[in-house]
């Protein structure tokens, strides 16, 4: 089941969600990743080998939520949560896939 961050997530990510509850958009995400990547051109490189879950897609909208709050805090989710625990810090390290 989705958590508030999801929740809003996906409500940032989608004007419109039809007849689908959010935990349907989420499974859809994760049914449909592999054409999605393709039609978006996107070469995305698996996660230890395996596809997403449904709790990645689930983080994936929690992630979304978050990013969104600093870049568009203009657009509410259904929360109404507008600060972010953590301070995003930069690493010098390259990351290694």
């Amino acid at each position: 089941m989705p958590g508030p961050g999801a929740l809003d997530g996906i409500r940032k990510c989608f004007l419109e969600l039809g007849s689908l509850k959010e935990a349907e958009i989420i499974q859809f995400m994760a049914d449909n990743q592999e054409a999605e990547f393709e039609r978006l051109g996107l070469n995305f490189q698996s996660l230890w080998g395996r596809r997403l879950q449904l709790i990645d897609c689930q983080n994936l909208f929690c992630e979304v939520d978050k990013y969104a709050r600093i870049k568009h805090p203009e657009i509410s989710g259904i929360s109404g949560r507008n600060r972010i625990k953590q301070k995003y810090s930069s690493s010098v390290n390259p990351i290694s896939y």
